[in-house]
């Protein structure tokens, strides 16, 4: 990667400095079939697909939770945790939003703010030198940067964040944050 590229951001280093707790990256899939696994502990048969949660009513601290689901029934929990996606109707009612409603500026989708970044991301699995020491790395450039996560078993998340107008389906090639169409040299590495 060029010089302007790189630059070490040592987790452990600034988490010790502040005085926080170090943090760690897991797969979203790893992290529900962990979940799963301990709520089929309880009670095996707790999952019900196809009936997606449309609200629900708070009956105040302590006293549980009525979740409302599409098909017009109801279900009683101790307590409703709002991992249902990006367009989450549990956090919409939470933060009166409406669901998938955009500002007539395009900066602002279901309540989150744009924040001038596009960001495009995928897994691969690859194992560098430094894969046992370093977890997470951080490319920064001129409106630009890079970020790499280590999510057990060889694989490793990558997010690739540039400054570009909302709605940018598509990102700049060879990461050099430039106009162009083609790389330049399509034999040069712009990974190491």
């Amino acid at each position: 990667a060029p010089a302007d590229w790189f630059v070490k951001f040592p987790l452990k280093e600034c988490a010790d400095l502040y005085g926080l707790p170090y943090t760690g990256v897991i797969d979203r899939p790893d992290l529900q079939e962990i979940l799963i696994d301990e709520c089929k502990k309880i009670k095996p048969d707790f999952i019900k697909n196809g009936n997606p949660v449309n609200g629900y009513v708070n009956k105040g601290k302590g006293k549980g939770v009525t979740v409302n689901l599409a098909d017009g029934s109801t279900a009683e929990a101790d307590i409703l945790v709002g991992s249902d996606g990006i367009w989450s109707a549990v956090r919409a009612q939470m933060y009166g939003e409406e669901i998938k409603k955009t500002s007539d500026t395009g900066l602002k989708r279901q309540g989150c703010k744009y924040s001038g970044y596009t960001v495009f991301a995928g897994e691969t699995v690859l194992k560098t030198a430094d894969y046992y020491e370093t977890g997470y790395k951080v490319y920064i450039g001129p409106k630009r940067y890079f970020v790499t996560s280590d999510v057990g078993d060889g694989r490793i998340q990558w997010y690739a964040f540039f400054a570009l107008p909302p709605g940018t389906k598509k990102a700049p090639s060879g990461w050099g944050g430039t106009e162009r169409t083609e790389q330049a040299d399509p034999e040069e590495n712009l990974v190491e």
